[in-house]
């Protein structure tokens, strides 16, 4: 996932335009693994608009930060989010929401992409904010096979351009 996580950052990072002030930076990374750090960092200094099939990942003015307001909007959703959480994360080990940085909502609002890490491995996640269960309200990617598999399905024809350049850049990789 370093690799994926290291080609979405140069994604970001393409556009020779800078904006005149950086964002700031609101999600706690003193653990994350040095890809989300760099990842961070990009988001917060680079001018972006990518596609990634139904996400759109745009520079914004607003501040990197976690999927805490995702998880807020689905909270209503699920009968008890703790719960849902307790075995949300990777091994069916505790979900921590300050160990992830949103990236970009999908095309209608409805889900959020993001980045999650945990004992020094980044994965990619989806929170579905909109019709959550327990059984889809976070979608852990570990690999990056799952993470094209996730979002090929979700995304048709729909904002392939980018997620082709990602799937290009890690088969050269």
């Amino acid at each position: 996932m370093d690799e994926l996580i290291k080609a979405l950052t140069a994604l970001v990072r393409q556009d020779s335009r800078k904006p005149e002030t950086a964002r700031n930076i609101t999600v706690e990374l003193g653990d994350a693994p040095p890809c989300v750090r760099d990842l961070a960092d990009a988001l917060a200094t680079s001018m972006y608009s990518l596609e990634l099939g139904a996400f759109h990942l745009i520079r914004s003015t607003g501040p990197v930060g976690t999927l805490e307001g995702a998880f807020e909007m689905a909270q209503d959703a699920v009968d008890d989010l703790d719960a849902c959480l307790a075995s949300a994360g990777p091994g069916g080990e505790p979900f921590d929401v300050a160990r992830t940085m949103q990236l970009g909502p999908d095309r209608g609002g409805m889900s959020a992409l993001g980045v999650y890490w945990a004992d020094g491995d980044a994965h990619l996640v989806i929170v579905e904010m909109s019709d959550p269960t327990e059984d889809n309200l976070v979608t852990l990617m570990s690999s990056p096979e799952d993470v094209f598999a996730v979002l090929d399905r979700q995304a048709r024809s729909l904002g392939r351009k980018h997620l082709d350049e990602l799937r290009a850049t890690l088969a050269g990789a």
